[in-house]
């Protein structure tokens, strides 16, 4: 079997970085590292190392449609996670409970994560 041309497995633990950084970020800066209370910067800072990737390794790169299958697969499993998150964010709503500025960073660290996992198990299998 032909190879996959990307650099999915490596692009997969930069998803899982990216959501650990946000979150580490989003804890500092709540216990001490003094950024504003922007999270849209940090935001940015934990999306760099993505960008940096795509940009570098995914440039001019056109997928055949295996990888293009793989993907969809990643995000169809990612967002049924963070689906099930959001639900339960819902519920957590309607029964009473105020919205937390925390709750979106659980959203943003979840669905990073679990597209990276998904994207190391569906890649690493190929």
């Amino acid at each position: 079997m032909i190879s996959l041309k990307g650099n999915f497995i490596v692009l997969s633990f930069l998803y899982i970085a990216s959501g650990i950084l946000f979150l580490a970020l989003w804890y500092l800066n709540d216990h001490g590292l003094d950024l504003g209370n922007e999270y849209i910067i940090i935001a940015g800072i934990s999306a760099i190392p993505l960008v940096l990737f795509r940009l570098l390794y995914f440039r001019g790169h056109k997928s055949d449609e295996r990888e293009i299958c793989l993907q969809r697969k990643v995000l169809s499993n990612a967002w049924q996670v963070t689906f099930i998150l959001t639900v339960v964010m819902l519920g957590r709503i309607n029964s009473g409970h105020q919205p937390q500025i925390f709750w979106i960073v659980g959203l943003w660290t979840v669905n990073f994560v679990a597209r990276g996992g998904f994207g190391l198990y569906h890649f690493s299998r190929e």
